[in-house]
């Protein structure tokens, strides 16, 4: 599933931010977010941000994004202290192009990555020097191998008639491909590709003939099991210590749990939202995360074990997420920019 990013102008208001908690079921619900954010970034530091993410160790948070929407101003990334949100570096090598696909780090944390304008570029974490700038004709989603030694990568290859949705895998210095994964029908879409922890299986969710989640043989690129669902969604979260793949199924409004190793159904229950744009799991694998592109329920909290969800309202517009690898921090991206200097383009929030 491809991201469509909708702007919409309104007439220039600030207005205060206010979290309602709404409880959608009387289950007793462990997992909290802080009333108020713990920080924030406004739209008159950076007017719209696309991605972020946390770093393995959960001491930065990373951004990118733009300081003005109406401008032909290049992509920043941005490096942040993930506990006070003070700027600590600025990176401008990116291009102009607001569509930003993927961004995140090596699981080792040594480097991170950005697809931006069909460009790959990884940079080292230490220091924010670029590394590699790599071509990805096509490319439309991106995941970083947990030794940073490759990238995968989805997209269209070939032309016209002839093109077809591919997932890749690319030598992260050289940038030259180390495979092409077999497609098993061309009316598939292939997105969100994630290595899993030893680097031998890559996972994608699956848009088309078939829906779901599909794990291939990263050094063969043979479908190893196909995690099957009813209907289309594009998210997913793995979650190896529990041995789980978690999917959202938004054309049915559910959730749907796998067995890991065989992609076999566990269990599939319906939840009180729906249209969520990001898909996020609790490093416990007891919660998940959706975000919404309403004010209305800007991000709900699912209880994975008994189905109970609770969701919060204000007038943040749910988009890409991140959750801390210690669990304690949920980081929000504003989806929609009103051109409100005082409203956030980002939150960041303690989970409790």
């Amino acid at each position: 599933m491809v991201r469509k990013i909708t702007i919409f102008k309104i007439q220039k208001i600030s207005f205060a931010i206010i979290t309602i908690f709404i409880a959608t079921a009387p289950n007793i619900f462990a997992m909290e977010l802080s009333q108020k954010p713990k920080w924030s970034i406004l739209q008159s530091d950076m007017e719209i941000i696309r991605q972020t993410a946390f770093s393995p160790d959960g001491k930065q948070l990373i951004v990118a994004g733009k300081i003005k929407y109406h401008t032909q101003d290049k992509m920043i990334v941005q490096i942040r202290d993930a506990m006070t949100g003070a700027l600590q570096n600025k990176l401008e090598d990116l291009g102009d192009q607001l569509v930003v696909a993927d961004l995140q780090y090596s699981a080792n944390g040594k480097v991170f990555g950005i697809l931006q304008d069909e460009k790959v570029f990884i940079w080292n974490a230490a220091d924010g020097k670029l590394l590699h700038k790599h071509s990805a004709n096509g490319a439309m989603s991106m995941g970083i191998s947990p030794d940073a030694t490759k990238i995968a990568i989805s997209g269209v290859q070939g032309e016209g008639k002839n093109s077809v949705i591919q997932v890749q895998t690319l030598d992260a210095n050289s940038g030259k491909i180390i495979k092409k994964f077999p497609s098993p029908n061309k009316s598939n879409v292939y997105t969100y590709p994630q290595f899993s922890s030893d680097g031998k299986t890559v996972y994608t969710a699956v848009e088309g003939k078939s829906n779901g989640v599909i794990a291939w043989d990263s050094a063969t690129g043979k479908i190893l099991f196909t995690a099957g669902q009813g209907g289309w969604g594009g998210n997913f979260a793995i979650h190896e210590g529990k041995e789980q793949i978690v999917t959202y199924e938004g054309s049915n409004n559910k959730y749907n749990i796998f067995q890991l190793k065989t992609g076999k159904k566990l269990k599939a229950g319906e939840l009180k939202t729906s249209s969520a744009n990001d898909f996020r799991i609790h490093p416990s694998g007891d919660y998940a995360f959706l975000s919404r592109r309403t004010p209305s329920e800007f991000v709900t909290i699912l209880n994975i074990k008994t189905g109970s969800s609770k969701a919060y309202k204000g007038f943040m517009n749910g988009g890409d997420m991140a959750v801390s690898n210690d669990g304690k921090k949920l980081a929000i991206v504003a989806f929609f920019t009103f051109q409100l200097p005082q409203n956030p383009s980002l939150e960041v929030y303690d989970l409790k």
